[in-house]
Parts: structure tokens; C-alpha cells; sequence
């Protein structure tokens, strides 16, 4: 395997535009980018590349609020499986090659099928996922809410 560990500089990553489902991720931490020959995992932070805009031309940041997307610009989103037979329907993909944006909120996926109605999926180069300073990839796994006490 070709993987390749790269330091991400603060700066880099407070330029870029964060999408809601990272959400709960410690955007302050050390990371670093992994590339090379990997297969994604739902969950997995990725950052990515706009190549040509489609259906989604905002993307829902952590704030909630909707942030202009434009060709050029670096974001962060999250690999993910999507059924939304009125929109997209992906899957995560095997690779980090180009890919789809299947949800304004920042779902990453290989686009299987879209309603007739949608334009298609905005189109996303994965530049690579992103780790802690360790090099462990950062996963939404590692930052869900507890579970609840059943009453």
C-alpha cells in the first residue's frame, strides 16, 4: 500500500468550508492528510475538492448556516451511504477517487441513482482523509453523543 501522511497547516483548514456532519469533530486539533491506495469508511473525514457544481451549490456548515459553494473551493465532509429516492441515492465508494456531494450537509458517496427531477450531484475530487496527529484516520465514530440511559 502507497499511503502517504501529509501535515495540514491551521490555516488550510480554517479556509476551508466544514460541513454540518462534521459538526462535532475539534476542528483546533493537529491533523494531517492520508492519501494513497485506501477504501473509505462511512464516517471517515474527507478532504475534498469542488470540481463542477450540480444539484447542491450551498453547502450547511457547522453552523448551520449555507455557505456558497464555488469550483476551487477545499471542503470537509464525511463518507456516507444515502437512499433519498426524491435526490440521490450513493454508496461509499472503494477508493478516494472523484466522487459525489449526495447531501447539502456534506455526504461524500459513489452516486448509484438520482430522481429524474434532481440535477445530478455536485462533483468532488478527494484529496485525501483526514487523521489525528498520530495518523489515525478521524471518523464521526469517534465523537458520538453517549448513549442515553433507558428509563
Amino acid at each position: 500500500m502507497d499511503l502517504q501522511l501529509e501535515p495540514l497547516s491551521a490555516e488550510r483548514l480554517e479556509q476551508a468550508k466544514w460541513a454540518y456532519t462534521t459538526r462535532r469533530i475539534k476542528q483546533q486539533q493537529p491533523m494531517q492528510l492520508l492519501r494513497g491506495s485506501l477504501c473509505p469508511e462511512a464516517g471517515d473525514l474527507v478532504l475534498a475538492r469542488v470540481e463542477e457544481l450540480g444539484q447542491h451549490k450551498k453547502l450547511e456548515l457547522v453552523t448551520s448556516r449555507r455557505a456558497t459553494l464555488f469550483e476551487g473551493d477545499e471542503i470537509v465532509v464525511v463518507y456516507g451511504n444515502r437512499y433519498a429516492p426524491d435526490q440521490f441515492e450513493g454508496i461509499v465508494p472503494d477508493h478516494l477517487g472523484a466522487c459525489r456531494l449526495v447531501a447539502a450537509g456534506g455526504v461524500a458517496a459513489r452516486l448509484l441513482n438520482r430522481h429524474d427531477k434532481v440535477k445530478s450531484a455536485t462533483r468532488i475530487t478527494p484529496l485525501g482523509l483526514l487523521t489525528d496527529q498520530d495518523g489515525h484516520r478521524i471518523n464521526l465514530s469517534t465523537s458520538r453523543l453517549p448513549k442515553a440511559d433507558r428509563i
